[in-house]
């Protein structure tokens, strides 16, 4: 009878043993996992924000060569999401960033005119994990602000007689 005693506390202890590494297992690999899906959600959040500004960087283009031309190259300094919306140029119910917030800058300063789209973000890493994605407008990395650039003749083509006039002329380059 002693025997089988001892051979019952024995299976409880090596139960009881058998448990816990199988929790701790368990625990291990419920860390794991929650820090892979937190890294892929991270990667998603990341791209969609620069896919956001690649289709943004469009609309701002297309924004200053139709008001360049109507306005006989006179454009304003910045443009709003909400002036976007409103005059057209974007759905009205356009999701704002995933991420941080956003300027728009047309600096037409120099011959071709610059469109800048700025993302400043709650801190340096989620600017630097930005910055680091890269995309089709060369992104610059200022602390906690991602600034892409590029030039409205890049990406505006010349498509109408008036268009070509106005081109010409050098007022909306």
């Amino acid at each position: 009878m002693d025997k089988v005693n001892d051979l019952k506390k024995s299976v409880r202890g090596f139960s009881s043993l058998t448990l816990l590494v199988v929790l701790s297992i368990g625990a291990s690999m419920m860390i794991y996992i929650h820090k892979q899906y937190l890294a892929h959600q991270n990667t998603y959040m990341n791209n969609a924000v620069v896919k956001y500004v690649d289709s943004l960087m469009l609309v701002l283009a297309n924004y200053y060569k139709t008001e360049c031309y109507t306005n006989n190259g006179v454009v304003a300094d910045s443009v709003t999401l909400t002036d976007l919306k409103s005059a057209g140029y974007i759905n009205s119910n356009y999701p704002l960033p995933k991420k941080g917030t956003i300027t728009f800058i047309i600096d037409d300063s120099s011959t071709y005119a610059k469109l800048l789209i700025q993302i400043t973000f709650d801190s340096a890493k989620d600017a630097r994990d930005i910055f680091n994605v890269g995309s089709s407008y060369s992104p610059i990395l200022l602390g906690e602000q991602v600034t892409w650039k590029t030039t409205a003749s890049s990406i505006n083509r010349v498509n109408s007689d008036v268009d070509m006039q106005l081109y010409a002329s050098g007022n909306c380059n």
